[in-house]
């Protein structure tokens, strides 16, 4: 801190005014102290608000069953690969040589026949994930289930589904 003027013996050093004047006017008023109390109140409040009981979360409604019989026509995926071991959106592990499928609103374990509408092969899955992601598209296969129907090669086909009865080994 610079000092204005000689120090002398048995004194303290002269400091300088503030900057901006009067420091008697530094004083807080009124105003800004009621606003300081207001926003730390505000703050306490907040953090408070975080350490309550958490409610549960908002589990989304289960798909309403499909009607055995109901059909939807459309464009057939199949996905294998890189897939292959990883949870499935039913939380069982994707496996390409099961039969099973993705669709994106049936419920879990409705089964459905699948049949490729250029060569009428059927085969018959198990939704077990959610999709296809690509739109126009209506239910992704497995690689074993596309195998079946002829659909690897094109990679994309148009199918008719069918819900049908679980196996009597699934019920």
């Amino acid at each position: 801190m610079e000092m204005s003027g000689p120090a002398r013996a048995g004194q303290a050093p002269v400091r300088p005014a503030r900057r901006g004047g009067n420091p008697e006017k530094a004083k807080s008023s009124p105003t800004l102290s009621r606003f300081g109390a207001v926003a730390i109140a505000a703050a306490l409040l907040a953090l408070a608000a975080g350490c309550g009981k958490r409610a549960a979360a908002h589990r989304p409604s289960l798909p309403k069953p499909a009607p055995i019989g109901w059909t939807q026509t459309g464009i057939a995926s199949w996905y294998g690969a890189p897939y292959d071991g990883r949870p499935a959106a039913s939380g069982e592990i994707f496996d390409t040589h099961k039969l099973t499928a993705a669709h994106r609103s049936l419920p879990f374990d409705t089964w459905v026949e699948v049949t490729n509408l250029k060569n009428g092969e059927r085969v018959r899955v198990r939704i077990n994930d959610r999709g296809p992601f690509v739109d126009g598209r209506i239910i992704d296969l497995s690689l074993a289930a596309a195998e079946a129907i002829d659909l690897v090669r094109p990679g994309v086909g148009k199918v008719r589904l069918k819900v049908i009865r679980a196996p009597k080994t699934q019920r």
